[in-house]
């Protein structure tokens, strides 16, 4: 969903990494006081609640089901790839129309390694589709299936 079988090297989630971090430094007893402390950093209210879905009572305080240490430590390997040998099995792309994660620049790359791409856009979304507009996202998966 919307990423394209390419090394990525711009740094985009340094926000939402400071939202995660603020909830571990503040250690908020509510859901309301986590969600207060992620906004400080995270403008979408959508990747929020995305986010706040892994939130979990560690004794007296909410704590995060994820280790936002490793993902820290390793974002630079996430953001990378390694071209692959080119598959012959179908694969559906979803790109939020709003988004530059997936882009016209990235198709031969998509055709180098998969035969049989398929694209899909999400109008007026952005990045995280999966949390702006999920119904539509399900539509999309269940109509490729």
């Amino acid at each position: 969903m919307d990423m394209s079988p390419v090394e990525y090297t711009v740094r985009r989630h340094d926000n939402v990494l400071a939202g995660l971090e603020a909830v571990i430094a503040h250690k908020p007893t509510s859901r309301a006081d986590a969600m207060a402390l992620m906004s400080q950093h995270i403008e979408m209210e959508g990747v929020r609640q995305f986010l706040g879905k892994s939130l979990y009572k560690h004794g007296d305080y909410l704590d995060w089901r994820f280790n936002v240490e490793s993902l820290k430590r390793n974002y630079l390997s996430i953001l990378g790839w390694q071209p692959i040998e080119k598959s012959n099995v179908p694969v559906l792309f979803i790109k939020g129309g709003d988004s530059d994660y997936l882009t016209a620049e990235h198709q031969p790359l998509i055709q180098a390694q998969f035969s049989h791409a398929k694209a899909h856009v999400i109008a007026n979304t952005g990045h995280w589709l999966h949390a702006e507009k999920p119904a539509e996202v399900l539509r999309a998966i269940r109509k490729f299936i």
